[in-house]
């Protein structure tokens, strides 16, 4: 054993270690693709990791990394190991199948195919791809319902092949880029169907908007704006009682109205772009729920627009009271003002209701309740 060679610490020792485990680590992760199709390490390398250095040496680069070269099939031994940039590495990668073409590329034990050797797992085409059957063939997903469930397919020969997809889609051009069924939003994901689209060009080719469980707001491609954000977040904190904030909105009785709760686009019209990140929307009556005052819940219980974009000042002067304040409601704070009509002193108003002469200032003056 070589125990002491003090190079337990060194990508050189770390990669003989990895190497070990995915060829012969039958619980090892990356086994199946590895030992599991029966490549291996050379006998002398196995427990001597001196004889592994002296022949592989000392990496080149962080950028290196082991690769099995000229047979990509072949085992981890001398004369067929040496370390490898990226590029060489993808140039040395498995074949992958062409459109329409059978697979040619070695597949693991279990007969699932492998994408291991396209060097590209870390790439934000990957990770489209990735997010994308994802959404389309995992039930699991939060996020199935809005495709899968509603029949959002894949090409098949992209699901188990990722440069297939690549191959056809190429580069992402851009961080605000992202995947895009067009022109058929409501086609799947196939040759003639799929871009990448800018923010304005993903919002441009948005579905109809749709009441109820099963709206289509996720194609909106508002789903990274502030406003987007804000009608979340307010959702969250009506209707999900795990929320930190539920317990003073959705516990209190604050909701949302049907209008806007399944209908981000409503949401947005009404309230229009955020004027600047100071700004927060917050209900003018506090004690009232998110309402559009235009739907048929609010027309109904003849409730008006109550929410809209304020600064942290704006919000202040509305807060809703606290405990000592009595728990105002609009009707209360009427009768307030009806009393301070009538003559009634700020000290008279804060004994008789319980609150602040502060408040029962602001009151009269309207800074609040207005």
């Amino acid at each position: 054993m070589y125990l002491r060679h003090g190079q337990s610490q060194t990508p050189e020792y770390k990669c003989w270690q990895q190497i070990k485990a995915r060829c012969l680590n039958e619980n090892h992760r990356a086994y199946p693709d590895y030992g599991g199709r029966g490549v291996t390490m050379a006998p002398e390398w196995v427990s001597d990791f001196a004889a592994f250095l002296e022949h592989v040496g000392v990496r080149p680069s962080p950028r290196h990394s082991l690769d099995r070269w000229p047979n990509n099939d072949g085992n981890y031994e001398p004369g067929n190991v040496r370390w490898a940039t990226p590029a060489e590495q993808n140039n040395n990668r498995r074949p992958h199948r062409a459109h329409g073409e059978r697979a040619l590329r070695p597949t693991r034990t279990d007969g699932m195919p492998t994408n291991f050797k396209h060097g590209l797992v870390d790439t934000p085409e990957y990770k489209a791809w990735s997010a994308m059957k994802t959404r389309c063939l995992n039930e699991s997903n939060p996020n199935y319902p809005r495709w899968g469930g509603r029949g959002i397919t894949i090409y098949q020969p992209w699901v188990d092949d990722f440069m297939a997809f690549y191959s056809y889609i190429g580069p992402k051009p851009g961080p605000t880029y992202s995947l895009d069924r067009y022109p058929n939003n409501d086609g799947g994901y196939e040759p003639g169907n799929v871009r990448w689209a800018s923010k304005r060009q993903q919002s441009e080719n948005r579905g109809e908007f749709v009441h109820g469980s099963d709206h289509g707001n996720f194609d909106h491609g508002g789903a990274g704006t502030p406003e987007y954000k804000t009608w979340t977040s307010i959702k969250t904190r009506c209707f999900n009682e795990h929320h930190d904030k539920f317990k003073g909105y959705g516990a209190l009785g604050i909701t949302m109205c049907q209008g806007w709760r399944d209908n981000f686009a409503a949401f947005n019209t009404a309230l229009g772009p955020k004027p600047s990140p100071q700004h927060t929307a917050y209900r003018p009556d506090p004690a009232g729920s998110y309402t559009c005052g235009s739907c048929e819940e609010c027309v109904a219980h003849g409730r008006v627009l109550n929410c809209r974009w304020g600064t942290a000042t704006e919000r202040n002067r509305n807060r809703r009271p606290t405990e000592r304040s009595g728990k105002l409601t609009v009707e209360k704070v009427a009768t307030i003002r009806q009393r301070q009509a009538d003559g009634a002193t700020e000290v008279e108003i804060a004994a008789e209701f319980g609150i602040g002469r502060s408040l029962a200032g602001k009151i009269k003056r309207r800074e609040v309740w207005a």
